[in-house]
């Protein structure tokens, strides 16, 4: 226990605030991702690769849209006087629904769109309760937002303890009842309609068509570069789906997918969760920060490595004898996503983030697109699936290898300096090693 402790740094009041929101977005992702095994071992492959078809589309906003808001108000909001704050969540919120709405709309105007993702032999199922869900996707976004922008970390805690259980109740429990997919759904869309009253009667007070202008133009400056990096990011992962849909065809195929690039939240949660944390730091504290970012990721280092060490012995057990021989191709796909540890704890970009060189990123997501469609493309043809995840793992690790080369070139900031070298390298060993070992046997 005391080892235990010794992981786990003492946090400050912000810091708390920072896992909160984390650990509030890990726990409602992963009962949506407990939901996806056991909808795996109890629905047919074609009826989970069309929930799956839609998971991707419902993913598009916060990769394309979500993620740069989120990171721009980080470093934004902070800087605000507290009377200008309303007036900021306000547009904000205004502009979130403008976007999302519009999305929506687009997907029930027109909904031969989904061709643009897959083809027409695989179209959706009950496409029109999908269209709700995505219409009513952005509260549940905006009341996590501004619950960790106005740091209330209790209300954090309860709005995903009441997510997971209504989740629980309204989404997974019609499938032991042997409900069809639209009960799930009709669920799912009861869930998200709570939200939406609890994010409008939070926020009630700061609602007025009226804002502050000059507010939102400087928030607008610093979201473009984010914006316009998350596109080029989001792209291949967005590309990946749609190489397989139109590669194999078969929903079947993509749900062997789906479920085997599942990245378990909690490694990702410690990654976001320190990247969200030293944005912040460095922005204020300037390069100060750098030797706290370092030791702060050591801490880190080896309950991810032994979580991630636990997920390669479990993957196993879950691919082979829970779900049996119905998805035995995942496992490999999901072992393969482990792997992913080695670009997300490696923290060029958060270090430039916080600095505020966010034009690198553009320029830097666009090789990253390039590297990765060519590579999944390329690699996929000849490998099948394997191919296509070998791919985004290379250009995952290159686009963090080129930031830190910007560190080191511009900015004469090495590696060493805000990375425990030793720790990182002695964790990619041992993954690599967990890897081949898991694959002989």
């Amino acid at each position: 226990m005391n080892w235990l402790k010794n992981q786990i740094p003492r946090l400050s009041f912000e810091e708390k605030n920072a896992y909160a929101f984390s650990i509030s977005s890990f726990l409602r992702n992963s009962i949506f991702l407990l939901a996806t095994f056991i909808f795996a071992k109890r629905w047919s492959s074609q009826d989970l690769g069309d929930l799956e078809q839609f998971f991707f589309v419902y993913s598009l906003l916060p990769l394309f849209f979500y993620f740069p808001i989120t990171n721009s108000a980080l470093v934004y909001y902070q800087k605000l006087d507290e009377n200008q704050k309303p007036s900021f969540k306000n547009g904000l919120f205004f502009l979130v629904l403008i976007v999302s709405f519009t999305f929506a709309s687009i997907w029930f105007l027109f909904p031969k769109i989904q061709y643009l993702f897959w083809p027409e032999s695989q179209s959706l199922n009950n496409y029109n309760l999908y269209v709700i869900i995505l219409a009513l996707q952005p509260f549940q976004f905006l009341l996590g937002l501004f619950l960790f922008l106005d740091k209330k970390i209790n209300l954090q805690v309860a709005f995903s303890l009441v997510s997971v259980f209504l989740t629980a109740t309204f989404f997974i429990l019609p499938t032991f009842y042997s409900l069809d997919q639209s009960w799930h759904l009709k669920g799912w869309i009861l869930i998200l309609i709570f939200q939406m009253l609890w994010a409008i009667v939070d926020n009630f007070s700061i609602f007025n068509f009226v804002f502050d202008k000059s507010i939102f133009k400087k928030f607008i400056k610093i979201l473009i570069p984010y914006a316009l990096y998350a596109i080029l990011a989001a792209i291949p992962l967005a590309g990946d789906n749609v190489l397989v849909n139109y590669l194999f065809q078969d929903k079947q195929i993509f749900a062997e997918f789906r479920l085997g690039i599942k990245e378990l939240p909690f490694i990702l949660l410690i990654s976001n969760t320190i990247h969200n944390i030293f944005v912040q730091k460095i922005s204020h504290e300037g390069l100060s920060a750098l030797p706290q970012l370092k030791s702060t990721s050591s801490k880190w280092y080896g309950m991810t490595i032994g979580i991630s060490t636990m997920l390669f012995v479990f993957s196993h057990y879950l691919f082979v004898y829970y779900l049996q021989e119905k998805y035995k191709h995942s496992e490999l796909l999901f072992q393969m996503m482990l792997l992913l540890w080695i670009s997300r704890f490696l923290f060029s970009q958060s270090v430039l983030a916080g600095m505020g060189h966010q034009r690198y990123f553009i320029f830097v997501g666009l090789i990253e697109l390039i590297l990765n469609l060519v590579l999944s493309i390329g690699l996929g043809l000849t490998m099948g699936l394997p191919g296509v995840v070998l791919g985004t793992l290379i250009a995952f690790l290159a686009e963090k290898l080129i930031y830190v080369w910007i560190l080191y070139k511009k900015y004469h900031i090495k590696i060493q300096d805000y990375m425990p070298i030793k720790h990182y390298a002695i964790g990619i060993i041992w993954l690599g090693i967990l890897f081949i070992y898991f694959r002989i046997i």
